[in-house]
């Protein structure tokens, strides 16, 4: 992920979620952030889906190194419930690294859990989640939102596709049609938020082209940014 020109990106030490994303005065995110910095999606034996959020981590532990070499903020969750009938619970890792000299920041996320009837298996992780300030054209603002779908989307009003019957719906299977799925619809990996005072670029840097959701929904008052 990168802003241009000078950053600063800034975590709730309570929750873990980002609760600031700037480019000097320009703040990206939505006043407060969103709720959680990321979303697990499991499913279990009879394949039902089972979530889990870092909001719910019963501990959470924020440190933060800085050298010559830049900034690494560590985020440790520890026993994220799944359920509120079993005791079974989920941790995760969250590393965001700030190299010196470049306005490239690095996240990477490492789940640990013990596979069982309730949790067979890990389907997806939506990480980082972002909420960004719905200051798009179509909403008064000057900013534009590139989404890689086909040969690619700038969008300049987040409910327009809902207008057109293609409002977003969360990826499940069979996904039913037209969705942020790449390999496929979507061509790309990457997305950004583009204005005249800065620009904010997400990417997945995945040469192996792993399956991914690269997606974008109005939320709340905000734009919500779906990987």
């Amino acid at each position: 992920m990168a802003s241009e020109n000078s950053k600063l990106v800034a975590f709730n030490d309570k929750t873990g979620a980002i609760y600031t994303l700037r480019r000097g005065d320009k703040e990206f995110l939505l006043h407060g952030g969103a709720r959680d910095l990321f979303m697990l999606r499991f499913r279990n034996a009879t394949g039902k889906p089972v979530f889990a959020s870092s909001s719910k981590a019963v501990s959470v532990e924020h440190t933060t190194k800085t050298d010559d070499a830049g900034t690494v903020d560590k985020l440790e969750f520890r026993d994220i419930p799944v359920s509120p009938y079993f005791p079974q619970t989920v941790s995760a890792t969250v590393t965001v690294r700030c190299p010196a000299g470049t306005d490239m920041s690095y996240w990477r996320i490492s789940v640990d859990f013990q596979a069982s009837p309730l949790l067979e298996y890990l389907e997806c992780v939506e990480f980082p989640i972002i909420l960004l300030n719905n200051d798009l054209v179509g909403a008064g603002g000057s900013s534009q939102l590139f989404w890689p779908l086909n040969e690619g989307c700038l969008v300049e009003d987040a409910d327009e596709r809902a207008i057109h019957g293609f409002a977003y719906s969360p990826m499940e299977y069979p996904t039913g049609g037209w969705v942020g799925l790449y390999p496929g619809p979507v061509q790309m990996q990457f997305m950004a938020m583009t204005n005249p005072e800065g620009s904010l670029y997400m990417a997945a840097h995945d040469p192996d082209g792993h399956p991914k959701e690269i997606e974008y929904a109005p939320d709340e008052s905000g734009i919500r940014i779906i990987y």
